[in-house]
């Protein structure tokens, strides 16, 4: 899986660390207590149940939970567990002065057992329900005698169940090969004084999971060969495992051979489905009222996104969905698309997947699929050179992972021919023609039968609903585009209509580049651009107030994603990468005479589609990278496009929503329209498509 040198280079580092690991800090650590690791709906849900029964069950030792950021816990739920005897434990603070190179899932165990306050610790995954006090384990012979107790997995040995460590391992860790159980560390008790090295080592063999679980399932085995590496002896409990309906629940024992613990691994309690009925699962009744409580007592969390990303999360969110296709095999036949939704789509793959992107410490994103499953297997990717990310599926097989972007390869000469046109237009620039233009007005684009059912919603909404007064110019291509009986239809609303095509002639337009050539040759003087398929909350004209806007001229929305460092467009225009997101060009607010220029650079880009479009979607970046290109300042809009299902929305300057962009849902007269949830203004959004029916 990893070829020689790396490995090599892997067990130098490990060498290096173990001959450089700190003593232990004796004043550092002390008493008892139990350490838990989760957050996010599922682990919290569990950890309730688990710390609920732990005190039903008479224990009252301290408990530790750890999570990793907001994306896993709010306030809400600190206030609903810190009654129980629980301090919350914000991982990434303590990342801040003791941080990893890695700290996304698994590893969080050995970091949280590392940095917990006691001195003497009884880990427990949150899926885990003691079926009595644990707490007697502290002064259990086993304990005394190694400072660790660890339990085994299903695996016991050679021809004894499936192994999820590898073989490799033993080589790869250079430890000598041992026919013995794997760990299953959904429990562990240990005293840290006693174990300070192996636990060191433990975290080194995690910190680096990109490398290490390859070999390893995660955290478990970590523990078993980092012990045997510094030759540290552990108890491990001489009773094997019991397993209930089809390994839904793991049963480990105490030293009496009595079951202990109940890891609910395979079935976890979950607020939005029932939990299986498990025959031989004790406390279970217990446990389903407890669920039934935090029901009532909490809605949940469901991180609304991309708006609860933090910075560096929503960066890459962005560029991967402005990106979107992915080649996923050498071969380049096999590719991905990331939708902003949040699906991982395949072609001819019927598998359902989801993608998020998470904060790997403070300063690095993972990205992240999950098949969308009952067990819900992971894989975890690593960002990697020229926009590609590599990883590995969290299977029993570890199976790699590797996505990189779809590219377009940049043809030299036309490259050379293209920025030889570009710069003699620069150098070249029409100057604006004074008295030609005046005053302000909306601008739309919207003429056959799939934009201009869209542009009679939008023009009856401003007209009727919002009583907006300024002139509105609808722009088409071509007399086919428009209709008689659409053109009288629209002959109450105040609205001129203007076939791009006797403008200019019919051979200088095609496809997007209506956008800008509409602009630059409407009457007007300011320009408020609306996309036929936005729907305004409120009458926009007081977006030319706007005071930014009046000092700069030009005024625009950010889109879901950003063009990514690695994009050739950047050089292709020889414009500097900007760390910034895309324009959403369903809305701008321009003052044609204040960006001439800029405006005439924009159609440069759309007039030759065909060789900037490899590299751009549509219209929306010739704006962004001709206002770049030219140094031209302009506003974005601070507040992030919000979506709701198949619509953009987007806000005016202060934070009120202002836009509902239906650009997934486009108003036709065939009917069909989904209903929205939060889309503004709908039923009568409907009325008026039925009037154009009739």
């Amino acid at each position: 899986m990893h070829l020689p040198d790396e490995v090599a280079n892997y067990q130098a580092r490990a060498l290096d660390y173990i001959s450089q690991m700190p003593d232990y800090p004796s004043q550092k650590f002390a008493g008892q207590g139990i350490v838990l690791c989760g957050g996010g709906e599922t682990y919290f849900t569990c950890a309730w149940v688990c710390i609920q029964m732990l005190r039903k069950l008479g224990c009252t030792l301290p408990i530790e939970f750890w999570y990793l950021g907001s994306a896993e816990m709010n306030q809400e739920m600190i206030r609903l567990i810190e009654p129980l005897g629980v301090k919350c434990i914000d991982a990434l603070e303590v990342w801040k002065e003791y941080p990893v190179k890695n700290l996304i899932g698994w590893e969080l165990k050995a970091y949280a057992i590392l940095h917990s306050q006691f001195e003497e610790v009884l880990y427990l995954d949150t899926d885990n329900v003691p079926v009595r006090d644990p707490a007697f384990l502290f002064e259990s012979e086993g304990y005394q005698k190694t400072g660790s107790v660890f339990w085994p997995d299903r695996y016991l040995g050679r021809g004894h169940g499936l192994n999820w460590t590898k073989q490799e391992v033993w080589d790869i860790c250079q430890v000598p090969f041992r026919n013995e159980p794997e760990f299953e560390t959904g429990q562990i008790v240990l005293n840290k004084r006693r174990c300070w090295y192996p636990l060191l080592l433990t975290m080194h063999y995690n910190e680096h999971s990109d490398f290490y679980y390859a070999y390893f399932y995660g955290d478990k085995d970590t523990f078993r060969i980092a012990w045997h590496k510094l030759g540290v002896a552990f108890t491990l409990l001489p009773f094997a495992n019991r397993s209930l309906h089809n390994d839904a629940v793991i049963l480990q024992h105490d030293f009496e051979g009595e079951v202990l613990f109940q890891h609910r691994n395979g079935d976890k309690w979950s607020l939005s489905r029932n939990p299986m009925q498990i025959a031989g699962f004790k406390f279970e009744f217990d446990c389903l009222q407890l669920l039934q409580e935090l029901r009532l007592r909490w809605p949940g969390m469901r991180r609304k996104l991309p708006d609860d990303f933090h910075a560096i999360e929503k960066k890459v969110y962005q560029e991967l969905v402005d990106q979107k296709t992915f080649l996923s095999s050498p071969s380049n036949e096999d590719w991905v698309e990331l939708s902003y939704e949040g699906f991982v789509v395949e072609p001819n793959k019927n598998i359902d997947k989801k993608w998020t992107v998470i904060r790997n410490g403070l300063d690095q994103v993972v990205l992240k699929f999950q098949f969308n499953t009952r067990y819900a297997t992971s894989g975890f990717l690593w960002p990697k050179e020229h926009g590609a990310w590599k990883g590995m599926w969290m299977d029993m097989a570890r199976t790699p992972i590797e996505i990189r972007p779809k590219l377009n390869a940049v043809d030299p000469v036309q490259l050379a021919f293209h920025q030889k046109l570009q710069e003699e237009l620069i150098n070249n620039f029409s100057p604006y023609p004074e008295g030609k233009y005046e005053g302000r007005g909306i601008i739309i684009v919207g003429g056959g039968n799939t934009y201009f059912p869209c542009a009679w919603v939008c023009i009856n909404v401003l007209r009727k609903i919002h009583q907006c007064q300024l002139p509105i110019e609808l722009w088409y291509l071509g007399k086919e585009e428009m209709p008689g009986v659409w053109e009288e239809k629209l002959s109450g609303l105040d609205v001129q209509c203007i076939d791009l095509y006797e403008v200019i002639g019919e051979t200088q337009v095609k496809g997007y580049v209506a956008k800008p050539l509409s602009i630059i040759h409407s009457q007007f003087e300011e320009v408020l651009f609306i996309d036929a398929d936005n729907v305004p909350i409120k009458d926009p004209a007081f977006l030319f107030e706007y005071e930014a806007y009046q000092e700069l001229g030009a005024y625009f929305w950010p889109d879901y994603g950003r063009l990514a460092s690695y994009q050739p467009i950047w050089s292709v225009c020889n414009v500097p990468y900007q760390n910034e997101p895309a324009f959403e060009t369903g809305q701008m607010v321009i003052n044609k005479r204040k960006s001439w220029e800029a405006l005439q650079l924009t159609d440069f880009y759309n007039q030759h589609s065909d060789f900037y479009y490899q590299y751009l979607l549509g219209d929306k970046d010739t704006f962004h990278l001709a206002w770049r290109r030219l140094g031209q300042k302009y506003i974005m809009n601070s507040f992030d496009m919000s979506p709701i299902n198949k619509t953009m929305r987007q806000f005016d300057y202060q934070g009120d929503l202002l836009f509902q962009h239906r650009n997934l849902d486009k108003w036709n007269l065939h009917g069909g329209n989904l209903k929205i949830q939060g889309f503004q203004f709908e039923e009568e959004c409907i009325s008026y498509l039925n009037e154009l029916r009739e």
